[in-house]
């Protein structure tokens, strides 16, 4: 049986129907639930842009994130995004009423707005929440301070700085956890802790910890 478009009059024989609208008429009412623009924030220093908790590798996951967050429509799924300028972007939707699922594509402005991010800021600002000194002979400091490195840029963080010093080396951690989880891992070194107050936030105080391993003296 021969189905009519209500919206435009064309029939099941000339294109493919979603639900009671031609394809071409369904994509035109979804479209109209979805933003034309959206505005991202992004780091000037990383190029990192910020979703909806956190600052994301690419603008495109960035910007998937966010103009999924405006979509009320649930049937609505944003798919891959595509850079085709500076402030425009090319981005696929998915659309499933019922059993049928549509694919379609939309272009969107892309509105930056520029600042830094918390990761920058405090690389710039030399922030740091752990020291690890690390002592013993040269070639076993340099390996466990290229391992711990290895270890904390992998996670997202960062050595704020290295300084050497007689017999080893001391590494400023901006992430005291991620250290920590680090000899939670690697079990066969046991550092002596101590901790040092170093400010106060919301009524809180604040401490730095100080991981001190004796690489001489490992299990």
């Amino acid at each position: 049986m021969i189905r009519y478009c209500p919206t435009c009059d064309r029939s099941t024989e000339d294109t493919r129907f979603i639900g009671e609208f031609c394809e071409f008429c369904t994509i035109k009412m979804i479209s109209s639930e979805i933003p034309e623009s959206i505005t991202i924030t992004e780091c000037k220093i990383c190029g990192k842009a910020k979703g909806i908790t956190e600052f994301l590798p690419s603008l495109q996951k960035a910007a998937a994130e966010l103009l999924q967050r405006e979509i009320r429509n649930k049937g609505i799924r944003v798919g891959a995004v595509h850079l085709s300028g500076k402030h425009d972007a090319i981005v696929r939707f998915n659309y499933m009423s019922g059993k049928d699922e549509l694919v379609f594509e939309k272009n969107a402005k892309i509105k930056a707005h520029m600042l830094t991010c918390p990761k920058c800021s405090r690389m710039n600002s030399g922030y740091y929440q752990a020291i690890v000194q690390i002592r013993g002979p040269s070639n076993m400091v340099s390996k466990m301070s290229e391992k711990i490195t290895r270890f904390i840029e992998k996670r997202d963080s960062f050595i704020a700085k290295r300084q050497a010093v007689r017999y080893g080396v001391d590494l400023y951690v901006e992430d005291r956890k991620k250290m920590a989880t680090f000899f939670d891992i690697y079990k066969e070194y046991k550092p002596k802790k101590s901790y040092t107050l170093a400010g106060m936030k919301n009524g809180k105080k604040l401490y730095r910890v100080t991981f001190s391993l004796d690489l001489n003296v490992v299990e």
